[in-house]
């Protein structure tokens, strides 16, 4: 069996008790998802399918990627194949406090505070949902960092659209989030994960197109104006969040099924990783990450071809509310001719 009694530099994998017993030694590289489900694959035709993964050796903090990954695989094989899949934590607080064994759904008061919205593993299955994590975390940057002009209304929309694509294209009922701050970096780090059909799958099934790979689907969703649903409209989703992060001089990463492609724009570099484990041909998965500094500029309107997105608007108007919820409108006109009047009138909307 697959690293049955063996072990790498990243996990060990032995029968203890009657369990598979995987001791995951780190977590730092994205290794550790593949290996875990190559192994989980081997596993769904036995009969013992009971596993502990003992992630108290654990020494140092983990990141989004890997554990939006390792949450949406372990729920899964329990979900599809009757996998039992215990987490060990022991001291390891951190990690713990990540609820990866467990990911916290933002529906029926899961969560219910910005505080939590940070270093956790949380699900969303709603546009609700979306709206709720995308202005807990705009609102919590707004109030505690200093964010050059851009940064909140180019975070909100890049959100947005990728965690609507889990809703509208990946054919599963909840997606997989995860922020993490970096003050020291001066960075925003976002992760959002599906264990649905995959990019390649989807937008196959359009009819509109046909791409023999998953890295072909991958530079076909990034170009402008692509979509799996012509009804829905336009898909400048992923092709919106490729351009803000490239403004932005961070980093993206699009992985689904067997191919990963990381995006370097500070750098200018592009990697692509072929050959990655995946849940199976009709489940291939998706995970998007990115990264936006706080420090950079971004020009929005610029990035998305003179497009200017809804965010961009409701943040204006946020900021013109009053304590009692009106916006104070403060209309002038001048009078034409010789003599000059001015005259001001104040209009307050209430906004529910």
């Amino acid at each position: 069996m697959y690293f049955l009694e063996g072990e790498n530099d990243m996990l060990n994998i032995k029968i203890e008790d009657g369990k598979n017993k995987i001791t995951l030694k780190s977590i730092r590289s994205m290794r550790v998802v593949n290996d875990l489900i190559n192994i989980f694959n081997q596993y769904k035709t036995i009969n013992n399918k009971n596993f502990v993964l003992d992630f108290s050796e654990l020494s140092s903090r983990a990141f989004p990627p890997t554990l939006v990954s390792i949450a949406g695989i372990s729920d899964y094989y329990r979900e599809k194949y009757g996998f039992n899949i215990e987490f060990v934590t022991k001291k390891n607080k951190y990690f713990t406090h990540t609820s990866t064994e467990s990911p916290i759904p933002v529906s029926n008061n899961g969560i219910t505070n910005i505080e939590n919205i940070f270093d956790q593993v949380i699900t969303f299955s709603s546009d609700k949902d979306v709206s709720f994590i995308s202005n807990a975390i705009t609102n919590y940057l707004k109030t505690n960092i200093s964010c050059e002009e851009g940064v909140l209304i180019g975070l909100s929309w890049c959100m947005n659209e990728v965690m609507d694509n889990v809703l509208w294209h990946s054919e599963v009922s909840k997606g997989y989030f995860m922020s993490q701050i970096h003050k020291e970096n001066k960075l925003i780090s976002i992760s959002i994960y599906d264990n649905g059909i995959g990019l390649l799958n989807s937008i196959n099934s359009s009819k509109q197109y046909f791409e023999k790979t998953d890295v072909d689907a991958i530079r076909r969703v990034i170009e402008k104006g692509v979509t799996c649903d012509p009804e829905i409209g336009q898909g400048n989703g992923l092709w919106g969040l490729y351009q803000i992060v490239k403004d932005s001089h961070g980093y993206m990463t699009i992985k689904t099924g067997s191919t990963k492609v990381e995006f370097n724009f500070k750098d200018s570099k592009e990697n692509v990783s072929l050959n990655n484990a995946y849940l199976d041909s009709h489940n291939k998965g998706t995970r998007v990450d990115f990264t936006l500094k706080f420090n950079q500029l971004i020009d929005v309107s610029k990035a998305l071809d003179n497009y200017i997105p809804l965010e961009s608007v409701s943040m204006e108007l946020e900021e013109m509310l009053t304590e009692t919820n009106w916006i104070d409108l403060i209309i002038s006109e001048k009078a034409k001719g010789e003599q000059v009047q001015e005259r001001q009138e104040e209009i307050f909307v209430y906004i529910h």
